[in-house]
């Protein structure tokens, strides 16, 4: 029922934020920090403040704190309306890569509060951010009826990371589409790092100036049609590494113990919900 609602959603109010074939929630078998606080990153400081000031909201951009399990961007919000507002983080990128992490936060009238966007640890090493050298993000201010009253330009922001550096890109696996700027590759099938579920990770790259997200449809494993969670959302110019999820649930109850072969459609949407491309049926190599 919970997938039927979500599929709703999507056709009235599709965001680059929001979109799946499915969803359910994970089962978690392994303890969060037994996972998360193995990887570390070489520290470093935001170079340039920035401040968005709105509609009587201000977001003051803090330091990044770096912590066992997660690192956070901190930033100070502050509401100067006579009424409660909601602020919102969107379209997160760090080294040019896409994150779905974001901050949301209700402030009542001349308010103000700290907050921050929380990165999982686990999600930086396995991007192979070694250090964070580029942060990007939208702020969205809403009323007390969920009407977007605000919204910032992207902020770019940059730390005193070495202009040496350079990221790496998991960019090396086999391409399923590559048309018009925009490419999309398999990387490798593996186990969730907290479940038992089965993830189908892929790459993508959008060289185009509009955000898409991209979804998928007519999905099969071994012949047998499977409803799998996957968005992709990607901004303008960005890189974005997620899964097709596959739950053990689901599998399980379709007495697939192998996976063999995967085929599914893939379908890209723009923010005004113009199709951008649509596939045929493709069958996905699992490695």
């Amino acid at each position: 029922m919970f997938k039927k609602f979500v599929l709703i959603v999507l056709a009235g109010i599709i965001t680059l934020s929001v979109c799946a074939c499915g969803a359910k929630e994970e089962s978690v078998s392994v303890k969060e920090s037994d996972i998360y606080s193995e990887y570390k990153i070489k520290e470093t400081k935001i170079a340039d403040k920035q401040e968005f000031s709105a509609e009587n909201v201000s977001v003051t951009l803090g330091e990044i704190s770096y912590e066992n399990v997660t690192t956070k961007i901190n930033m100070n919000i502050k509401n100067d309306r006579e009424e409660t507002v909601t602020v919102s983080t969107a379209d997160l990128s760090i080294n040019g890569l896409m994150s779905t992490e974001a901050m949301i936060l209700t402030l009542s009238a001349g308010e103000e509060k700290d907050s921050y966007i929380q990165i999982s640890n686990q999600w930086l090493g396995e991007m192979n951010i070694e250090t964070i050298k580029n942060i990007e993000f939208l702020i969205k201010v809403y009323d007390e009826q969920n009407n977007e009253i605000a919204k910032s330009e992207v902020l770019r922001i940059k730390t005193d990371a070495p202009w040496t550096y350079k990221q790496k890109y998991r960019d090396d696996g086999y391409k399923i589409y590559d048309h018009k700027g925009i490419t999309i590759s398999v990387l490798e099938m593996k186990k969730s790092a907290l479940s038992n579920d089965t993830e189908l990770v892929l790459y993508a790259q959008n060289n185009t100036d509009k955000a898409i997200s991209v979804m998928c449809s007519d999905v099969s494993v071994n012949g047998t049609p499977v409803e799998p969670l996957f968005v992709m959302s990607i901004g303008a110019k960005k890189k974005a590494v997620d899964s097709m999820l596959f739950y053990e649930s689901d599998l399980e109850q379709l007495k697939i113990t192998d996976v063999k072969i995967i085929r599914a459609s893939f379908k890209a949407f723009n923010e005004n919900l113009e199709t951008v491309f649509e596939t045929d049926i493709i069958e996905v190599p699992v490695k």
